[in-house]
């Protein structure tokens, strides 16, 4: 295993340990701690790694973490963040073409199919400025429930 998976590997296996203390199921944290249950299990099984801390911080909390492990889980969340952001051996190898139905335009397709928590880490979406919203066409809903005007939409985050 690389070091991209280790590092994630790393703090989803802390997160499953600080879990597997509760008698609590992963809908049961979630709801306490106003995430979707699927989210939290993606982050446990290594699948996700969610951009603020502030849930992990919280999911700690509920799960009794002492002062030390909490510490122990930020530094192991800063490095599987940085992990995520790092190209992929995979990636530097293969370019997107033009004609290619998996380049940008495909992840910014399937971004769009994930759930608006998860949206907020994969996505940013452009908002109009004053007198924009009606200048060519009607307002479009935005993933965040906020409104882009015509031409404007998600922009697909790199990496």
């Amino acid at each position: 295993m690389d070091a991209i998976h280790d590092d994630i590997a790393e703090f989803a296996l802390l997160l499953t340990r600080l879990k597997d203390r509760t008698d609590r199921s992963y809908a049961a944290l979630a709801r306490r701690l106003d995430m979707n249950a699927s989210t939290l299990h993606r982050y446990c099984a290594g699948e996700a790694v969610p951009m603020d801390f502030t849930r992990i911080e919280r999911f700690a909390a509920h799960c009794g973490a002492s002062p030390e492990e909490r510490v122990e889980l930020h530094r192991r969340w800063i490095l599987a963040v940085a992990a995520r952001q790092r190209p992929r051996p995979s990636d530097a190898r293969r370019a997107p073409t033009p004609h290619d139905p998996t380049s940008t335009v495909a992840s910014a397709a399937s971004a769009s199919h994930s759930s608006p928590a998860d949206a907020e880490a994969t996505v940013r979406t452009a908002r109009p400025t004053a007198g924009q919203e009606g200048a060519g066409g009607p307002a479009i809903p935005a993933v965040d429930g906020s409104r882009a005007g015509p031409g404007q939409g998600v922009v697909p985050r790199t990496a």
